[in-house]
């Protein structure tokens, strides 16, 4: 989609970044990094977020909404003191009554009884933000620019011809983690790969993506595993409160550095050099991340911070830095990491933000969405996405809109809420909440790659028994679609925000009730082809997914 005199506008009215409102302190953080802690209480942040929410209210960009998600899902798995129990232990279950099924004293089932319906793509009819399901790793085969994986909702996902339709294959179905958050493809072998899993720790391949084996990293979230360029026996990860290093392809891991680090790259050129950022500080080794010192001169960090390195220009380092749930921050180095300049400061008197839902919207949600990447050919040139994405040609110094959460709109549609950006070359890749996105002029257009990729997470399906195909349903962050007759694999996206409980009328299935959270209700009279509100939410306090 080519620029237009509306997105002139506004670029013109967004010369400045996003900022949460400032009564957003450090209370919000604390309980927002604990949902991040699989160690933390249950009940001790509850009690936290519900003052936190009673001062700042429950409107969009105050995380409300990724906090309600997160205490559904918890308080499935929480024991009576307030303790989760961990997805090793949850595995080890399976496992054990996988092995009594075997042994005979259950009757086993044959084969796969279950065949997935999708949805594979989406298919527009009255929603306003569709998508897929959420991708939160994107790894480009460094020797085959048609092969791609990514890893996020339903683990981990290969792809042979970037993206195109129905080419997506799941290489985790079987595997203790349901949610991928990192891959990685060795540059010398590509058919090494490693994948980190939710809670339950790394596995490698040697095969391209099957079969997986287990890697000494058996515990723990790791948010950014990172091969050697020149020599595939060094291995870095980053995530579960440390960097792990391996000298053994990634086989066996030992920690280096013993602080949460989220984000780590190696200067372009130059891989004796290693730089990592998280929360806490910015991060660098000299020896190839053997070990790692604290940089303070100009980089220090208070809030959840991501990096960019170029080899446009490999002594350039770029650092975003949010402030509460919004930008904070844009750090420069021109000299390896050694120092930091602040090129960008993002106002608080403005109101409005750069990780809000539209550029005139104030809030954010840093601690959920944040990327950054820079241009391998221009150093000048980064990007950064929250809710949506922002484009600097400047060295980080102003930006302008990149997309739009929102569906058909003046600049270009990416669903909300970033969490990968990768570049290569011309090639600039996206996750999302929606699924992978791409764009091969440098961030100006964008295409949709999703499609093929079964990864919809669906929180309820409704359904009727005269039309057995005839299927409703409610996804987080992809809102609610219907399965339709007469084609097995086509759905209908209906209705946005986050779906819950569907249900189709029996007496007349152009009819159907959708719910979002906390208890709002939409309701379709024509299968899906419009829709209006039925009802207003209960109260602030209704359940994420009100029955």
């Amino acid at each position: 989609m080519k620029k237009s005199t509306a997105r002139k506008i506004a670029i013109k009215l967004c010369v400045f970044l996003f900022v949460m409102n400032m009564n957003v302190g450090v209370k919000g953080q604390s309980f927002f990094q604990k949902m991040n802690d699989p160690n933390a209480n249950f009940f001790e942040i509850q009690k936290e977020a519900e003052a936190y929410f009673k001062e700042v209210g429950t409107e969009k960009g105050h995380g409300y909404k990724q906090y309600k998600r997160w205490e559904y899902e918890m308080s499935r798995v929480v024991d009576k003191d307030g303790h989760a129990r961990s997805k090793s232990e949850l595995w080890e279950i399976h496992v054990k009554a996988k092995a009594q099924s075997n042994s005979g004293t259950r009757k086993a089932r044959p084969g796969n009884v279950y065949k997935e319906l999708g949805p594979h793509s989406i298919n527009v009819t009255s929603h306003y933000s569709p998508g897929n399901g959420r991708v939160k790793s994107i790894a480009p085969n460094p020797k085959n620019a048609n092969t791609v994986y990514l890893a996020g909702v339903g683990g981990v996902w290969k792809s042979y011809s970037k993206g195109s339709p129905a080419s997506w294959t799941a290489l985790s179905d079987h595997l203790p983690g349901s949610h991928g958050f990192s891959v990685a493809v060795s540059p010398l072998d590509t058919n090494v790969v490693l994948i980190s899993l939710d809670q339950v720790g790394i596995f490698k391949s040697i095969n391209g993506g099957t079969p997986w084996t287990q890697t000494s990293v058996n515990t723990g979230t790791y948010y950014k595993i990172l091969f050697h360029p020149t020599n595939q026996n060094i291995v870095l990860a980053a995530g579960g409160g440390y960097i792990q290093r391996s000298t053994d392809g990634g086989s066996t891991f030992n920690p280096v550095f013993t602080e949460f680090v989220e984000d780590i790259e190696f200067k372009p050129n130059d891989p004796s050099v290693v730089y990592g950022c998280s929360s806490y500080g910015f991060y660098r080794s000299t020896n190839t991340g053997a070990s790692f010192s604290v940089i303070t001169n100009g980089a220090e960090l208070n809030s959840r911070s991501m990096i960019a390195v170029t080899p446009a220009n490999p002594n350039y380092v770029y650092i975003v830095e949010s402030l509460n749930s919004g930008l904070g921050f844009i750090r420069k180095s021109v000299n390896g990491g050694s120092s930091f300049t602040t090129v960008f400061t993002a106002d608080p008197a403005v109101g409005t933000n750069y990780f809000g839902y539209n550029p005139y919207e104030g809030g954010g949600q840093a601690w959920y969405d944040m990327a950054i990447a820079a241009s391998p050919t221009n150093a000048e040139e980064i990007i950064i996405g929250g809710i949506n994405l922002w484009k600097s040609t400047t060295g980080g110094s102003s930006f302008f809109q990149a997309s739009e959460w929102t569906w058909s709109n003046p600049i270009g549609y990416v669903h909300a809420d970033i969490h990968e950006l990768v570049w290569v070359g011309n090639d600039l890749y996206c996750g999302s909440d929606g699924g992978i996105f791409n764009s091969n002029n440098n961030g100006d257009d964008w295409t949709n790659l999703s499609v093929g990729l079964g990864n919809r997470e669906f929180y309820r399906i409704g359904g009727i028994e005269s039309k057995p195909y005839f299927i409703a349903g409610g996804s987080q962050d992809n809102g609610q679609s219907i399965l339709t007759e007469n084609n097995k694999y086509t759905w209908r996206d209906w209705a946005g925000a986050d779906g819950m409980e569907a249900a189709i009328d029996p007496n007349n299935s152009d009819v159907v009730y959708g719910c979002y959270q906390s208890g709002g209700l939409w309701k379709t009279s024509d299968g899906g082809f419009s829709y209006a509100p039925a009802s207003t939410p209960p109260h602030s306090n209704a359940r994420w997914v009100t029955p």
